[in-house]
């Protein structure tokens, strides 16, 4: 997973058996890894976390998949 420029990305890792975030540059950065990662990952709703949550609607969160970029 190679984020390009203005990318954030995030996804499920086997080896660490945890969400991995990742950042291209040229505006998305650590600091957006980071939020991004507290959101999915700590972030309080429903009756959980949104990655327990999914977990408890039948979805298995090693499927997660997101890219966003940047506005131009």
């Amino acid at each position: 997973m190679a984020a390009q420029p203005g990318e954030l990305k995030a996804r499920w890792s086997k080896r660490e058996r945890d969400m991995l975030m990742e950042w291209g540059g040229s505006g998305a950065d650590k600091a957006d890894g980071s939020w991004l990662n507290s959101w999915l990952s700590y972030h309080k709703g429903f009756d959980g976390t949104f990655l327990a949550e999914l977990e408890a609607r039948g979805y298995d969160p090693s499927t997660l998949r997101l890219s966003v970029k940047r506005k131009t």
